[in-house]
């Protein structure tokens, strides 16, 4: 799996946390706190792989 591929499947996985999160919000009062932790553990996510794309590439192209 090359790097690119990982990241997409990453960023896939932190869409899908967040679309959880909204959906728990979205249910009602009990599900509030625990949509609102998903999402922002979902944003984490998306934010720590642009991260991960941008510091990690130079190094992943010296590898090649």
């Amino acid at each position: 799996m090359s790097h690119v591929e990982k990241l997409s499947a990453f960023a896939r996985s932190s869409g899908v946390v967040s679309v959880v999160g909204c959906l728990f919000i979205a249910s009602g009062c009990p599900f509030i706190v625990l949509g609102h932790l998903f999402l922002i553990s979902g944003h984490l996510f998306l934010i720590s792989g642009y991260l991960f794309l941008i510091f990690g590439c130079p190094f992943v192209v010296l590898e090649d």
